[in-house]
């Protein structure tokens, strides 16, 4: 049951940020007053967010559930660990690799 939910919520906790990635190719374009304007429809998305701490707390219980399987423990810390990582968004910084666009408060 825990496998279960913690992929249920997984899975979840990626519908905003997938809807975000999907859309941006076609939103990148756009004159900047109509970017902002489009972006108006992930008003109230802030909601899927809170999914992250549980997916987080889920993943974590996963592991412990699973400490027996060996294989499935690491995925399972593996996959907490990719939520509170450096490219994590609920840490806030950017990720060098993946050429995020979000702006450091401090100059580089």
């Amino acid at each position: 049951m825990m496998r279960f939910l913690a992929v249920v919520v997984s899975g979840l906790s990626l519908i905003a940020p997938g809807a975000h990635a999907f859309e941006l190719a076609n939103k990148i374009g756009l004159p900047k007053a109509e970017y902002f304007i489009v972006q108006h429809i992930y008003s109230g998305w802030w909601i899927v967010g809170l999914l992250l701490p549980l997916a987080f707390l889920m993943d974590v219980g996963n592991a412990v559930a699973l400490r027996g399987d060996k294989t499935a423990m690491m995925l399972s810390i593996a996959a907490a660990a990719h939520r509170i990582g450096p490219c994590s968004p609920t840490i806030g910084k950017p990720c060098a690799r993946s050429g995020s666009i979000r702006m450091r408060s401090t100059p580089r």
